[in-house]
């Protein structure tokens, strides 16, 4: 079958493979790339316009172009690895990860599909799993529904629809990030623990780590505990990587992405998540600390909190967080990112403590 069709390797390290055949295939072919700010934005529009003029020129960039889907497939062996039937086809887009183990095809306007191989396996699965919690249509949130899953020795596979269940509801910007994470966090049947019970399996987990600062962190979990002794929390599902480019919110609340999901997750974290993740990697902790401080970002830790009917201060679970990142990213041999939460939770307990 032939087609147009451009690679681009992102900043992230990402391989896109972009469909030039036609406007209507290059603006589906740009979903995969989330503008979250004005520069963005223009950069979305200026790599539109490239594909667009790259599509009528035959000679241009000839060295990132393909003219086949059969030459697309075969860029996708050399970057995956041989042996996956991918299911391709002139109207399609693709998204490789930087780690070369997960690709993800858009059928344009049809549906999508997911494969993974290698270290990216066992979190394909897990995601199959937690799509199964998610196929019922919900009040304050929406998910694509899963068509198709199926899995061979060295990759698995799952197709999702293209076209979520959408919710014909006005709800303001701010409260629906409450109103949706409470109600996803609840989808699993709940479960209780000592808030101590949980903390101090996070302390356990620092106990692994060399890094001195490990032990300040296990102080402050320590005062924590010691402050809600007797004290429970409820458990539920937790998206895990809770940020901007992991939702839609155009038309509805549409969440995405679950390959980091738990079931018995602490409440308040994805919320946390979504303001921390996106800044933590590039600014310093105060300025950080700053943002997460914000009085409507305070107001909106208290408003689920209330709706989830716990009386506790959002400072504890903010430090329950920090300290589970910086264990997260210990586990996946990112020592600098985990520094980076390890900082943070020291410098919001030195300025801000807990009373």
């Amino acid at each position: 079958m032939s087609g147009i069709f451009y690679i681009l390797v992102g900043n992230n390290g990402a391989t896109y493979i972009f469909n030039a055949k036609s406007l209507r295939s290059i603006n589906y072919s740009l979903r995969f790339y989330k503008a979250r700010n004005l520069k963005q934005a223009l950069k979305k529009i200026l790599l539109g316009v490239f594909l667009f003029i790259a599509s009528c020129l035959p000679k241009l960039h000839q060295k990132h172009r393909f003219r086949t889907i059969d030459d697309v497939g075969c860029r996708l062996a050399s970057i995956v690895g041989e042996g996956i039937p991918f299911e391709l086809d002139d109207e399609c887009s693709v998204l490789i990860s930087s780690t070369g183990d997960k690709v993800i095809v858009h059928h344009h306007g049809e549906y999508f599909q997911k494969y993974a191989t290698g270290t990216s396996l066992s979190k394909v699965h897990g995601e199959v799993e937690i799509y199964s919690y998610l196929d019922k249509r919900f009040a304050n949130f929406s998910v694509s529904k899963l068509y198709d899953s199926y899995e061979e020795e060295a990759y698995c596979c799952f197709k999702l629809s293209s076209i979520p269940r959408y919710i014909n509801r006005s709800i303001p910007k701010e409260d629906v990030l409450v109103l949706a994470l409470t109600e996803l966090f609840c989808v699993v049947p709940g479960k209780n623990c000592y808030l101590a019970e949980y903390v101090d399996s996070l302390g356990g987990n620092l106990s692994n780590l060399d890094d001195p600062a490990m032990h300040t962190l296990q102080r402050i979990l320590v005062q924590v505990a010691n402050m809600y002794r007797g004290f429970k929390i409820p458990l539920g599902l937790v998206h895990g990587d809770f940020k901007p480019w992991n939702i839609n919110n155009k038309k509805d609340f549409l969440i995405y992405d679950f390959e980091e999901a738990v079931t018995e997750g602490a409440p308040l974290e994805d919320l946390l998540n979504y303001f921390v993740d996106p800044l933590i990697r590039y600014i310093s902790a105060k300025r950080v600390a700053n943002h997460v401080f914000q009085r409507s970002r305070v107001k909106l830790y208290d408003s689920y909190l209330q709706r989830m009917n716990l009386d506790i201060d959002f400072r504890a679970l903010l430090y329950i967080y920090l300290v589970g990142r910086v264990v997260f990213w210990s586990s996946r041999d990112e020592p600098e990112v985990a520094q980076k939460y390890a900082d943070l939770a020291n410098y919001v307990f030195s300025t801000h403590g807990l009373q």
